[in-house]
C-alpha cells in the first residue's frame, strides 16, 4: 500500500509542474500576441452533388498539372479509371468518349458539362463528332469529376453511360497566365516516314473586384497529324490486263487485314492539319457570400484540311493516285506481276465555327436546395 501511495504522488507532482510549465508558456504567448494578415482558405470542393447513389472520381487542377502531358481539356480525363477519349491526334473533333459499357459509337450516351454549359452532340450517336472539348482550355481548368452512370434522374437520358462535370476557374485577384507548346512525332507505318509537328499557345487574364470578377483567355493550336487510314487497291479478276491497260508502280506495301486475308495499301489518308482559334469572356457577381451568377460566352472556329500522301510511282517516278475507267495504260496499275484497280483518295476541306453562351446561377450554402 505504502508503494502505490508513493508512485502516485510521484505522478501528482508530474503533473503539477506540467501546468505550471503551460501557464507559464500561455503567459509568454499573450504578451507577443500579433495580429496576422487576412487570408483564404479555399478547399477543392467537387462539382459532383451530394449522395451521389455510385462510383464518383475526381482530378484538381494541381493534379493535372503534375501528372498530365496534354494541350486539349479532354486529356485531364488521361489518368481517370474506366474512361477513354478517342483523340487521335491533337485538335482531333472526333475525340469520341467511352465510358464502361458505352465505347466511343455510343457517343449520345454520356454527358460532358462545363460549368453546366453542354459539350457533348446528341445529333448523332457514333464517334464522330464527339463532344466540343475545344471549348475548354486546358489551363481553364480548375478540377473535372466524372459520375459513372446511370444519372437519368439528376441528368437528362443520355446519363444513362455516364456524366464529366468541368469546373473551370474565376480569379480570387489579378493574375495573368501564358504558355507555349511545341510538339512533334516521327511517324513509320507502311510508306509513310514523316516528322509532323505542331504549336499550341494560350494566354489569360482575369481579376476580382469586389463583387465583381472576371476571366479573358484566347487559345490557338496548328498542327499536322500523322495519317489515320489508308487506302487499299483492288484486285482484277478474270484474266490479266492487256498490253496498254495497265501502268507498272512500284511503292505498294502488302500485309494482312483483320481477317487475315492479304491486302495490298496504295496510299495514306486523313493527314489532318488543324488550325483551331478559341476565345472565353467569363464574368461573375457575387449576390452573397454563397450566391454567385456567371456568364460566359465562347466563340471556337476550327479549320481542317485533310490531305493524301500516295505511295505509288511509275516508271519515270510520277506519283500515281488511282485508275481510271475508260480504256488505257491507266486502266490498271500492276503491282508485283498482278492487276489492280484503285481509287483515288480525296482531300477535303471544313470550318466550323461554334458560339456557347449562358447564364447560371448557383448557391453554395451547404443547404438542402444548393
Amino acid at each position: 500500500m505504502k508503494k502505490r501511495l508513493l508512485n502516485s504522488g510521484k505522478l501528482f507532482a508530474l503533473s503539477c509542474i506540467y501546468v505550471s510549465v503551460a501557464n507559464a508558456a500561455f503567459a509568454a504567448d499573450a504578451e507577443s500576441t500579433q495580429q496576422l494578415d487576412e487570408m483564404v482558405i479555399k478547399s477543392d470542393k467537387p462539382a459532383v452533388p451530394a449522395n451521389v447513389p455510385s462510383t464518383t472520381e475526381g482530378v484538381t487542377a494541381k493534379q493535372i498539372a503534375e501528372s498530365v502531358n496534354s494541350v486539349s481539356s479532354s486529356g485531364a480525363l488521361q489518368y481517370l479509371p474506366s474512361i477513354q477519349v478517342r483523340e487521335r491526334f491533337i485538335g482531333d473533333v472526333n475525340g469520341g468518349l467511352a465510358m464502361r459499357m458505352y465505347g466511343v459509337n455510343s457517343s449520345a450516351d454520356t454527358i460532358v458539362y462545363a460549368d453546366g454549359l453542354l459539350l457533348s452532340n446528341f445529333l448523332n450517336n457514333s464517334c464522330c463528332p464527339g463532344p466540343r472539348w475545344s471549348l475548354v482550355s486546358p489551363e481553364a481548368i480548375d478540377r473535372v469529376d466524372v459520375m459513372y452512370g446511370p444519372f437519368s434522374a439528376l441528368y437528362p437520358g443520355n446519363s444513362v453511360g455516364g456524366v464529366v462535370l468541368m469546373t473551370t476557374h474565376m480569379p480570387a485577384k489579378f493574375e495573368a497566365h501564358a504558355k507555349l507548346d511545341i510538339f512533334g512525332e516521327n511517324f513509320k507505318l507502311y510508306g509513310t516516314d514523316k516528322n509532323f509537328t505542331g504549336v499550341h499557345g494560350s494566354a489569360s487574364v482575369g481579376n476580382k473586384t469586389g463583387d465583381w470578377s472576371f476571366r479573358l483567355s484566347g487559345d490557338h493550336l496548328d498542327n499536322h497529324s500523322h495519317p489515320t487510314d489508308y487506302a487499299p487497291a483492288t484486285a482484277k479478276k478474270g484474266a490479266a490486263a492487256e498490253d496498254g491497260q495497265f501502268t507498272v508502280v512500284t511503292g505498294a506495301v502488302t500485309d494482312l487485314d483483320i481477317a487475315n486475308k492479304p491486302r495490298v495499301i496504295t496510299a495514306a489518308t486523313s493527314l489532318d492539319h488543324t488550325v483551331k482559334d478559341d476565345a472565353t469572356i467569363k464574368v461573375a457577381y457575387d449576390f452573397s457570400p454563397t450566391v454567385r451568377a456567371t456568364y460566359t460566352l465562347d466563340i471556337w472556329q476550327n479549320t481542317s484540311d485533310k490531305l493524301i500522301d500516295s505511295y505509288l510511282r511509275d516508271a519515270a517516278g510520277n506519283t500515281i493516285y488511282g485508275t481510271s475507267t475508260a480504256a488505257g495504260p491507266f486502266s490498271y496499275v500492276r503491282i508485283n506481276g498482278k492487276d489492280y484497280t484503285v481509287t483515288a483518295p480525296s482531300v477535303s476541306h471544313a470550318d466550323s465555327e461554334y458560339h456557347l453562351h449562358g447564364v447560371s446561377v448557383k448557391s453554395d450554402s451547404g443547404g438542402t436546395w444548393d
